[in-house]
Parts: C-alpha cells; sequence; structure tokens
C-alpha cells in the first residue's frame, strides 16, 4: 500500500534520500511561479508525517542529496540569481536546529552527483567549468576542523556522472569516453592508503553514462542502454570473483539511457 507523505510543483519528481523507513530526504521545486527549491526532511512519528525545511536554494527541480542519517545529509545546489556556481553542503541538526556548511563549490549548474559514507566522508562528481572539457571524482573528508578533498580521477562528461560509494576507499562510477567517443565505462576505484587506482569492469552506449547501485567492492548493479542504433535498455549485476569480472543480464526494458535502480546491501 502506499501512503502520501507530501506533493509539490516539480514535474517529473524530485531526488530523494531515504535514511529508514520513518525518515527521508526530499528536494522539491517550489512551483506556481516561485524560483527557489527547499530541501525537506520528512519523519514519520508512527501515526502521521511531518516535513521540516531545512534549507532553500535556486535550483529549478531540486538538487541532488545523499543522506547519512536523520541528522545528517549532503546536498549539491545551483547559487541562481545569475551566479554561476554549484556547492557541496553538508547539513547536520543538533536536536533542535539544522546547520549548513559549504564544503566546496564548482561550475555545474544545478548541482552533480554525490554519494556519502558518513559525516566526515563524500564524494562527488563535479564539472571543470568556465570552458573547460573535463569532469572529476573527488573524495572529501573532514578531519573535525576542515574539510579536504582529493581528485580520484577525470573524464568528459559534462555535469559528472552517477556514482555509488562503499567506503572511505571503494566507490564505482560511470564516466562517458568523451572526444568524440560514443562509449560509455563502468568503473571500480580503491584507495591503498596511498593512491587510488581504477578498473574498468564493463563498457556500453550511453552517452553520459548510467545508473548504478553498489552492494560492496565487489558487487554492483548497473542500467545501461544498448546504444550503436538499438531501443533496449537493460539491468545488469556485475560481480568480481578476485581476479576477474562477470555480467549477468536480469532484465531488459525500453529506457533510452537506463532507468534508476537500488540494491539492497
Amino acid at each position: 500500500s502506499g501512503e502520501e507523505i507530501d506533493y509539490f510543483y516539480t514535474s517529473g519528481g524530485a531526488n530523494i534520500s531515504a535514511v529508514d523507513g520513518n525518515t527521508v530526504y526530499l528536494t522539491k521545486f517550489s512551483g506556481s511561479g516561485g524560483s527557489k527549491s527547499y530541501l525537506y526532511r520528512y519523519k514519520h512519528n508512527g501515526t502521521s508525517w511531518s516535513g521540516e525545511e531545512i534549507d532553500y536554494f535556486y535550483t529549478s527541480g531540486g538538487a541532488n542529496i545523499s543522506a547519512v542519517d536523520g541528522n545528517t545529509v549532503y546536498l549539491t545546489k545551483f547559487s541562481g540569481s545569475g551566479g554561476s556556481k554549484s556547492y557541496l553542503y553538508r547539513y547536520k541538526y543538533n536536536g533542535t536546529s539544522w546547520s549548513g556548511e559549504e564544503i566546496d563549490y564548482f561550475y555545474t549548474s544545478g548541482g552533480a552527483n554525490i554519494s556519502a559514507i558518513d559525516g566526515n566522508t563524500v564524494y562527488l562528481t563535479k564539472f571543470s567549468g568556465n570552458g573547460g572539457s573535463k569532469s572529476y571524482l573527488y573524495r572529501y573528508k573532514y578531519n573535525g576542523t576542515s574539510w579536504s578533498g582529493e581528485e580520484i580521477d577525470y573524464f568528459y562528461t559534462s555535469g559528472g556522472a552517477n556514482i555509488s560509494a562503499i567506503d572511505g576507499n571503494t566507490v564505482y562510477l560511470t564516466k562517458f569516453s568523451g572526444n568524440g567517443g560514443s562509449k560509455s565505462y563502468l568503473y571500480r576505484y580503491k584507495h591503498n592508503g596511498t593512491s587510488w587506482s581504477g578498473e574498468e569492469i564493463d563498457y556500453f552506449y550511453t552517452s553520459g553514462g548510467a545508473n548504478i547501485s553498489a552492494v560492496d567492492g565487489n558487487t554492483v548493479y548497473l542500467t545501461k542502454f544498448s546504444g550503436s542504433g538499438g531501443s533496449k535498455s537493460y539491468l545488469y549485476r556485475y560481480k568480481y570473483n578476485g581476479t576477474s569480472w562477470s555480467g549477468e543480464e536480469i532484465d531488459y526494458f525500453y529506457t533510452s539511457g537506463g532507468a534508476n535502480i537500488s540494491a539492497l546491501k
């Protein structure tokens, strides 16, 4: 059975990140001629839902979010009002009120993709902007005083691509080949305590990458478009046996570019 939590004015819905069956975060557009979007937390008290505004921003349709728990959520948001920057923020609730902290800025209108591990570690894909053609995969860590960002890799997808993080040392990425190519790639990146290394798992024909959801360092799900004139998309599961990756088709469907997925850990 379905239960309505709230309504809003974003055609096609907005971004959500759930913590458990009673707590979910939502970005939603104000609609009705307004220019603001909002970040909300909804909680269920056992009887009904209540929504609380955390912040507003100027991205029509909302931006990307990744929740850690009922008191911590990350957001990418566009500066709006004629600006060109987007921002990565962490919001924390102290039991009384919310406070937001800027982690970094970048030049992707509308924000980019994020995947949070905990209140102190988050991954981000961001566009170089300012006339550049590259996007970057970054890991940000908080040492209790300040944030530091580390570049993991770059690629040629304007606006970033899809990511799914396992822990502070393992993250999956779909990225477009760029430079006139037609392929996209699914990669796993691992940190050995000193440096990052990336491993190609598979390629496919979706410009800009497709949606992924990782279970652990050895299992990830992907939706990918057939490309090359085909009309089908596919849901795949990839598994690593310690030596190599193998992919298994689960189902196909007719959405160009793939669709959204969520894997259970």
